[in-house]
C-alpha cells in the first residue's frame, strides 16, 4: 500500500471515530433529557435516543410509509461509496468522490455483469434513462451510430479493442482497472470515457447471507474533466 493509500485510509478511520463519538454523546444528551422528563421527550415523544442500537427498544415503523422510500432500487448510494472508500489495499486513487458521480453497480455473479444501479449523473452524461440502462453491460455505450462512416467505425472499434483487453484481464483477476474508451451518448454523439472500475463486495438492502460480488463503474467525460456535469 502506498504512504497516500495509508494517509488517506488513516484518514477515514479518524473521521469514523469522531462520527462515532459525536453519536454517543448525542445519544446519552438525549437519554438524560428523556430520564429526567419522566420519560417524555418536549414532543411527548416517547423513545429514547439509543433505540435501534439498545436491544431493549424496537424501532417504530409506520405501515403507511415504503421501507425503500428513499432507495426504491434498493442499492444505496452511500453505501457503494462507502464500500469503495474502505476498500482494502486500494491500487487506483479516486481521490474526492461524491452523489454526483456518474456511476454504475454491476452485478458480478450475474451472466455478462448486467447494469443493477445507475445513478443521476450517469444518466445526464450519456443520455439514456435508468429503465433503458438496467440489465445491460456497460459496452452497449461503445455501439457506434449506424451513419457513421465505416473507416472511422473501425478505427474507433480497434482503439477499444485495446484497452478492452487490458480490461477484461483486470475483471476476470477481479482487479482495479482504470481505461481509456470511445462511447457515444443516446444521441449519437461521441465522448472519451476515463472508465474506473472497482470490484466490492456488499448486500442490497434486504438481501440475506453471504455478500455478493459487485464492480462498481466510474464514468468521466474527459475532455470535460468532470463526473457527467454539464
Amino acid at each position: 500500500m502506498s504512504d497516500q493509500a495509508r494517509q488517506e485510509k488513516e484518514q477515514f478511520r479518524q473521521q469514523t471515530e469522531r462520527l462515532e463519538e459525536f453519536r454517543r454523546r448525542n445519544q446519552e444528551q438525549q437519554n438524560e433529557q428523556f430520564d429526567s422528563s419522566g420519560g417524555h421527550g418536549s414532543g411527548g415523544s416517547t423513545m429514547r435516543a439509543d433505540v435501534g442500537l439498545n436491544p431493549g427498544y424496537q424501532p417504530v415503523k409506520d405501515a403507511l410509509i415504503p421501507q425503500h422510500i428513499y432507495s426504491p432500487s434498493g442499492y444505496d448510494i452511500l453505501s457503494i461509496l462507502m464500500c469503495v472508500r474502505s476498500r482494502p489495499n486500494p491500487v487506483i486513487q479516486l481521490g474526492n468522490v461524491d452523489t454526483s458521480v456518474a456511476l454504475v453497480l454491476c452485478d458480478a455473479e450475474k451472466t455478462d455483469c448486467p447494469i443493477v444501479y445507475c445513478s443521476e449523473y450517469f444518466e445526464r452524461l450519456t443520455g439514456y434513462c435508468q429503465n433503458e440502462i438496467l440489465g445491460k453491460n456497460c459496452r452497449f455505450l461503445q455501439i457506434p451510430p449506424q451513419d457513421m462512416k465505416t473507416t472511422l467505425r473501425l478505427s474507433i472499434i480497434i482503439e477499444n479493442e485495446r484497452a478492452l483487453k487490458i480490461f477484461r484481464e483486470k475483471l476476470k483477476q477481479g482487479l482495479e482497472a482504470q481505461v481509456t474508451l470511445v462511447n457515444f451518448r443516446k444521441d449519437g454523439n461521441m465522448f472519451v470515457n476515463i472508465l474506473t472500475t472497482i470490484p466490492i463486495k456488499m448486500k442490497a438492502d434486504g438481501e440475506t447471507g453471504p455478500d455478493r460480488r459487485y464492480v462498481v463503474g466510474f464514468q468521466v467525460d474527459k475532455e470535460k474533466g468532470l463526473f457527467g456535469k454539464h
